[in-house]
């Protein structure tokens, strides 16, 4: 099955970092004990933490490649923020705060409607009585992109199932695209145990049976364009393997598309186990937002459409049903495409997108590694 989108997909392609970002507008305010530092953009940006833009311990928000007429500075305490500031930093905008006395953890992340980069404190322990503020050596001191990847040599779930179920060369099918180098790249990076187990061109995947061996399964396809993307064996027996206590990572663009252009969760289906309740087929975004903030995401947006992997932008847009917690959505439809279902007796996540085409490879580490971190609890 060809994609007859991919043409669009490639002259919709964002290209990073984007020339001519701006920022618009600043602000800082204190909204039911948590501070907020704003830098509003006119487009989506690469945002980043510092703890190196002042001679104080400051939390810093720095929004890459983006220019910031001027400077300003808070001359009063703001909430969890004892004074701070914004200014341009050669092509970057920062935004620092002093954290006060009860401040706790932060986050940085961007948002839109309009777009915007944050930087959130919250509260520590009981604020104000006894909180401490967030430590300089508790935080990366370098200006790389904040999250760091998590370090998963302490895994203790026992091998990693990898499955590769991307049709490309390595499994059988020379007009295919392989994508397990980056997953393999990936998982020694975080320190994680593993084992490849590589799905033949038009074959079925691992059996329940062969799956029920291990705690956590990260399961990938890609392009998919000639065979059939997931074949019904395989989703019943990943759904045997959610009822029977499984932790699964699904990364697929264009399973739910191949079942139906679109369409509605059935009981007892993969989709409906995996918090889907309705889906869109390719939606063709190339930005997946972190938004609304969850511990996968970090905060992150990914940009996709990396130059060193190309299986297409054939990502499904989702409605959740009452089992998912959205992590990821579409840039323009608005829709999910990223969720993870935590229930009683299994835990998942599962990405509509290809997690292989995202741009920086620092962040698909980490939120790969903040995936699985988050499935092994």
């Amino acid at each position: 099955m060809i994609k007859s989108r991919v043409l669009l997909c490639l002259i919709l392609t964002i290209v990073a970092p984007i020339l001519g970002l701006e920022v618009v507008g600043t602000g800082c305010y204190e909204e039911e004990g948590v501070t907020y530092a704003v830098l509003e953009l006119d487009a989506a940006a690469e945002v980043g933490f510092s703890t190196e833009l002042t001679e104080r311990p400051s939390l810093g928000l720095v929004v890459y490649d983006c220019e910031l007429e001027g400077a300003g500075r808070l001359t009063e305490a703001v909430g969890l923020a004892a004074g701070g500031g914004y200014e341009a930093r050669g092509d970057d905008a920062v935004f620092f705060l002093y954290p006060a006395a009860g401040a706790g953890s932060y986050r940085v992340y961007l948002a839109r409607d309009p777009w915007r980069a944050v930087l959130e404190i919250l509260p520590g322990g009981d604020a104000g009585n006894g909180g401490t503020a967030v430590e300089v050596d508790e935080i990366d001191e370098s200006e790389d992109t904040y999250p760091r990847p998590p370090d998963l040599s302490g895994w203790t779930r026992g091998p990693i199932l990898l499955v590769d179920d991307d049709d490309g060369p390595n499994n059988g099918n020379r007009f295919g695209v392989d994508a397990q180098e980056r997953y393999i790249g990936a998982l020694e990076t975080l320190g994680a145990p593993y084992e490849l187990r590589v799905v033949s061109h038009h074959a079925n995947g691992p059996s329940a049976v062969e799956l029920a061996g291990y705690e956590v399964v990260v399961y990938f396809t890609a392009g998919d364009a000639y065979k059939v993307c997931l074949s019904a064996a395989d989703r019943r027996n990943l759904r045997s393997y959610l009822d029977n206590g499984g932790r699964l990572l699904l990364i697929s663009q264009n399973y739910l598309d191949q079942v139906r252009s679109s369409g509605s969760a059935g009981a007892g289906s993969l989709a409906e186990a995996l918090g889907v309740a309705r889906w869109t087929g390719d939606v063709c975004s190339t930005i997946a937002l972190g938004e609304p903030y969850h511990e996968i995401n970090a905060g992150l947006s990914l940009e996709l459409f990396g130059s060193r992997y190309n299986v297409g932008c054939w990502g499904d847009g989702l409605e959740l049903n009452d089992r998912g917690e959205p992590v990821f959505s579409n840039l323009g439809s608005g829709d999910y495409c990223g969720v993870a279902v935590e229930q009683p007796g299994y835990r998942s996540v599962f990405f509509s997108f290809a997690w292989v085409n995202t741009v920086v490879d620092e962040e698909a580490v980490a939120v790969l590694g903040r995936a699985l971190e988050w499935l092994a609890r």
